[in-house]
């Protein structure tokens, strides 16, 4: 027998961790104990009787399950992207490395007229107030250069390493959470989903970004790839296009960085 889901949010009124909402009326679908053993699901009618019936915990689970399913990515798939991936980190790198090299030319000028500033004061040739204003405003703006440049060095293996921890939690998001215990499903679709709806006995999945991307873009990939197998443009399918969300292409480095 599997244990509820949700069944803290019975027991303990201050989780407000509700991972499905009635279809019908919007209101959360909560869990409960029936015959000191069996969880069931229900709307909680909070405004006003609601036609959802009652449904067993096994069958959301399975539908969870089967929804995880959408963002299983094949490993061809997922060979492509990092090929890509590394691809554009190296264009990326060259671009990044121009930009710190620059930023850190702007840094040793600076320094050079703080440096010249501080011995023309001693020789007299620049008043106190003068140097004073002088200095802060550069001193300010090595500050700005140092931030720029930790951020751009910062930025480059970030990046990456969120795309591959994106592209393997996908990989293996229905396998994980077909073996976990009911408190680790429940910090797994957090992550993976925002709020879904249930509604007559069937799960919509709201994937959060970029998971939804991946999954109508995956949606998109297996319909070609079983009316044309033998295509060989299909994993151009993943290149982000005009119309999808800044969120896809920056979080799977894919297309360009930040």
């Amino acid at each position: 027998m599997l244990h509820s889901l949700f069944l803290k949010r019975c027991v303990d009124k201050n989780n407000d961790i509700y991972m499905a909402t009635c279809a019908h009326c919007g209101c959360a679908m909560v869990a409960e104990i029936q015959k000191g053993k069996y969880i069931y699901y229900h709307c909680t009618g909070n405004r006003g009787k609601c036609p959802e019936k009652y449904t067993r915990e096994e069958v959301i689970d399975q539908q969870y399950s089967e929804s995880l399913r959408r963002i299983e990515l094949d490993n061809e798939v997922v060979e492509w992207i990092v090929k890509v991936m590394n691809s554009s980190t190296a264009e990326e790198r060259e671009q990044k490395q121009a930009q710190a090299e620059a930023l850190n030319l702007q840094k040793q000028r600076i320094e050079a007229r703080l440096e010249k500033m501080y011995l023309d004061r001693l020789d007299g040739l620049l008043v106190e107030d003068e140097y004073k204003k002088l200095s802060n405003k550069f001193r300010n703006d090595l500050s700005d250069i140092k931030s720029s440049i930790d951020r751009i060095n910062a930025q480059n293996e970030a990046n990456i390493i969120d795309a591959r921890r994106i592209l393997e939690l996908a990989q293996k998001a229905a396998t994980l959470y077909s073996a976990q215990i009911p408190e680790e499903k429940r910090k797994l679709l957090s992550t993976v989903c925002s709020n879904s709806n249930w509604g007559s006995g069937e799960l919509t999945a709201n994937f959060n970004q970029p998971f939804d991307m991946i999954a109508i873009t995956n949606d998109e990939y297996k319909e070609k790839k079983a009316t044309f197998p033998e295509k060989n443009d299909l994993f151009e399918i993943w290149r982000p296009r005009d119309d999808e969300s800044d969120n896809w292409e920056i979080s799977l480095n894919f297309s360009k960085l930040n």
